[in-house]
């Protein structure tokens, strides 16, 4: 009675109630000195039973002594919500001694031990079930292949995150749950600090609400890249949109790994001043888009084998190789006749007009006759 007395006004449900009035009275001092889980890290009084009913399985000890310095050491690892999922998952956390928490190499991994408690699955469920419509199979299909929803206070987790996207698909609850059921990971990411964030980026694009499943991974850095290129290529903002534009370095996951990696290999290649490469570059957009190894080195190799300049290397890259064969010879060519560029070209244009395939090597043969004859 004196506990019901204590915590009415603050419980808010009845299944936490009869969590508390049941515990031991070890748990229940656990419980009342776990205030810290609220003041440090926003816990629900719903996850604090949920670690408190876990502790008792572990059989913890020390829990009051040890939990400040351990939060106050994972904050300093990571997000607040992360820390958070990382607790729920692994509650031993609050209870392993400062030096080991040290010592790991992941700290705030979230693989489910055996202690962490399925506490709040059926409530996200039936969340699910309402808020969007999803039918029983596709229920459990989402929870199944979520890492939070069963650990988390749905309340404070899910149904924020399922507000603001039906506000952003227009109350339509069939378009949130195809999204939803496209990626059931989009509601392990942070609310405010991912979904919120990255769906605005895709607004700004130009993108449907739908491709918020293929962005909420990019990483802020992945996103500064993007002005990277522009202090790198001394590109002005009308130049950068036309060679990487926002909806296209969201979308295209390679773009944004290959970009950099490719105009440093520019650049320590082709030895032309940063007007230059940038000049290249917007020529030839796809410099930045293609794979280094496949098709950058090759077609560089190719040139440089031929006595032709690599800054032709926008001129070949999309070429097919027999095409680039012909260029490489008709350059090598000109090269010994003085030939000039434009009039390179237009020799190209009709060696490639031929109905007949020429290879690199037949080409060059009949150079050689030419010029020794």
């Amino acid at each position: 009675e004196n506990r019901i007395d204590e915590l009415s006004s603050s419980m808010d449900t009845t299944k936490n109630m009869i969590d508390i009035v049941i515990m031991s009275d070890e748990d229940y001092e656990t419980y009342l000195s776990m205030d810290i889980l609220q003041n440090m890290l926003n816990m629900t009084q719903n996850e604090i039973v949920s670690i408190v009913i876990s502790g008792r399985r572990m059989g913890w000890k020390h829990i009051k002594l040890t939990a400040a310095a351990n939060i106050d050491y994972l904050l300093s690892q990571g997000s607040k919500d992360g820390v958070k999922n990382a607790i729920l998952s692994r509650p031993n956390l609050l209870s392993t001694s400062l030096e080991k928490l040290q010592n790991m190499s992941n700290v705030l991994a979230t693989t489910k031990s055996k202690y962490a408690t399925l506490r709040f699955r059926s409530d996200s469920g039936a969340i699910l079930r309402d808020a969007i419509e999803l039918e029983k199979d596709d229920v459990e299909y989402v929870l199944s292949h979520s890492r939070y929803l069963s650990l988390r206070d749905p309340e404070d987790f899910l149904v924020p995150k399922l507000n603001y996207l039906l506000s952003e698909f227009d109350e339509c609850k069939m378009h949130v749950a195809s999204c939803v059921l496209e990626n059931p990971g989009l509601l392990d990411y942070s609310l405010q600090d991912w979904i919120i964030p990255r769906m605005a980026l895709a607004n700004d694009a130009g993108l449907d609400p739908f491709q918020i499943n293929n962005i909420i991974s990019t990483s802020q850095q992945e996103i500064s890249d993007r002005m990277m290129l522009q202090t790198h290529l001394n590109l002005t903002v009308i130049e950068l949109d036309r060679l990487v534009p926002m909806k296209a370095w969201l979308t295209q996951r390679h773009l944004r790994k290959r970009a950099g990696p490719n105009i440093q290999h520019l650049i320590a290649h082709l030895n032309v001043s940063i007007n230059d490469l940038k000049q290249i570059i917007l020529e030839e957009p796809n410099l930045l888009d293609l794979s280094l190894l496949k098709m950058i080195q090759p077609r560089m190799d190719m040139l440089t084998e031929t006595g032709c300049p690599p800054t032709d290397i926008g001129k070949i890259v999309m070429l097919s190789e027999r095409k680039a064969d012909e260029y490489c010879a008709i350059c090598h060519l000109c090269g010994r006749l003085d030939i000039s560029s434009s009039q390179k070209d237009r020799l190209f244009d009709s060696v490639s007009s031929t109905t007949r395939p020429q290879s690199s090597s037949g080409l060059m043969e009949k150079i050689d006759y030419l010029l020794h004859h």
